[in-house]
């Protein structure tokens, strides 16, 4: 800490600001539906008995829990070519509905209670041949997206980093809040990407600070990260600290 100077630290948050992952979402997300839509058309037209029965054990290891219950590519190989169409509906209907909204580009925010509509309805949606394939090809929303906000909050509060140590740096202290940091050492404080609120801050009593996003539990649980039974950082609990306190 200190040992960067003034310029070298501007020049930093200059690269950090050209790093938006949010407005990379929907690009992923349409590549993703596309491969999912040719998928299912090529499984329609060629009827590859072993692709199917593939599918599903990948998706079975990956994705579904011990208990559940073999999908028979019996069925699904035999199935008229009309209920593949309606699998390509299904398809398009989860992104529209869950995937591509929980991600506000325009805002600059994710939405978690999106996502927890899209795992309830995933996790009771029973497999149908008219649905199957939009159950077992479509990427989990939480997983996906929680990460990317979470990476784009890390860059975030690591800009609000930057100028903080650029203020430290000409008073030899760090502010009571973000207020004065801005135009002077960032030309924008950015907000919470969890619902667009303000980052919260706090100087400590040490000459040091914290800086804190709600996290994916939107809950301001005053800087306390979550943790796992391993001891590692877990982005579903707790709020979202710089500088982690784990590192």
């Amino acid at each position: 800490m200190h040992k960067w100077s003034d310029a070298q630290i501007a020049e930093l948050n200059l690269e950090l600001r050209g790093l938006n992952f949010l407005s990379d979402y929907k690009m992923c997300m349409y590549g993703e539906r596309n491969g999912e839509f040719r998928e299912i058309e090529s499984l329609r037209r060629h009827r590859d008995y072993k692709e199917i029965d593939n599918i599903f054990k990948i998706e079975k290891v990956f994705l579904w829990d011990d208990d559940s219950p073999p999908i028979d590519p019996l069925p699904i190989y035999l199935m008229p070519g009309g209920w593949y169409y309606q699998n390509e509906v299904a398809v398009a209907q989860y992104y529209k509905r869950w995937l591509f909204p929980v991600i506000d580009v325009d805002r600059q925010i994710a939405l978690p209670e999106i996502v927890s509509d899209a795992d309830r309805f995933h996790e009771f949606r029973k497999p149908k041949p008219w649905n199957v394939f939009a159950t077992t090809l479509v990427p989990s929303v939480g997983a996906s997206a929680r990460k990317l906000a979470f990476g784009q909050n890390s860059v975030n509060m690591a800009r609000v980093a930057c100028a903080l140590e650029r203020y430290h740096l000409s008073r030899r202290e760090f502010p009571e809040s973000l207020a004065p940091l801005a135009p002077e050492y960032i030309d924008k404080i950015p907000h919470d990407i969890i619902g667009g609120g303000p980052l919260h801050y706090h100087r400590t009593n040490d000459g040091k600070y914290l800086l804190w996003s709600v996290g994916w539990n939107e809950t301001d649980d005053g800087g306390q990260i979550g943790l796992r039974e391993s001891g590692g950082l877990d982005i579903t609990k707790g709020d979202w600290v710089w500088p982690n306190p784990i590192n």
